[in-house]
């Protein structure tokens, strides 16, 4: 339990041990609302941000696992998503702030070459 959460009476804290568990749910819950082949699925994970939001808010203890799977999906709709940029904007800024915060404790392989193309798609050629 992260030190913010120690203050917490018993059963909430209790409650905050669990929240490992209902992360790895939105994780699935992000990956079922996500159809890589239907376009305007993109729009139907947004609803998820916030609440992934919350638990990095909170400073919750999730297992990496879930974390490492969740860059994965987000990083694969920010890439999807070539003419929606506000779709791209929210899924890079939370992006943005997982990496930062698991840099040092997650071993990703991400490929330059799409993150160059949406570059220039969405920047360069309008």
């Amino acid at each position: 339990m992260h030190l913010y959460n120690a203050w917490l009476p018993p059963p909430v804290a209790e409650k905050c041990k669990d929240e490992a568990r209902t992360f790895g749910l939105v994780v699935r819950s992000v990956r079922g609302s996500w159809l890589p082949d239907s376009p305007d699925s993109v729009y139907s994970t947004l609803k998820w941000i916030p609440i992934i939001d919350l638990y990095l808010e909170a400073r919750s203890e999730i297992l990496l696992e879930d974390v490492k799977a969740l860059i994965e999906i987000g990083l694969d709709i920010f890439l999807r998503s070539h003419d929606k940029l506000f779709v791209q904007v929210r899924w890079g800024n939370i992006l943005i702030r997982l990496l930062k915060k698991y840099k040092k404790s997650l071993t990703l392989k991400v490929p330059w070459r799409p993150l160059y193309n949406t570059l220039l798609k969405t920047h360069l050629a309008r």
